[in-house]
């Protein structure tokens, strides 16, 4: 069994354990930010085109890791769900993920375009 947590989602062939996976973390966000709202079919359908086509180079674990950021204030400070989940919060989280990515890899003078998995570049980073 292989372990997908640090593949790129675009390197991952099962399209419904993607799906599945993407689902799972909009459930997520759901359950942080929006607890009251169910997020509509057609814009879980949106946010998957989006995740597919626009963060496909994220994994799976970087998705989750930029919800945890999210939560504990690190990234994302004007962003807000009001209530719901959208395609635009989405998209402004991960893009926040992707800057804080950036800037955390250039402070710890990490190569940006390295082929080590993220899980290793956060450990150097956290250590």
């Amino acid at each position: 069994k292989q372990n997908l947590d640090n593949t790129k989602i675009m390197n991952i062939h099962d399209v419904e354990l993607k799906k599945t996976h993407i689902a799972l973390f909009v459930y997520e966000l759901e359950l942080h930010f929006a607890p009251d709202k169910k997020t509509d079919v057609l814009i879980m359908q949106d946010i998957e085109k989006m995740i597919l086509s626009v963060f496909k180079t994220l994994s799976l674990n970087e998705l989750y890791y930029a919800s945890r950021l999210k939560r504990y204030g690190e990234i994302g400070g004007e962003n807000k769900a009001y209530g719901r989940i959208t395609t635009e919060f989405v998209s402004q989280l991960l893009m926040d993920y992707k800057n804080w990515k950036r800037e955390a890899l250039k402070k710890h003078n990490l190569p940006i375009a390295k082929k080590a998995s993220i899980g290793t570049a956060i450990n150097n980073i956290s250590n």
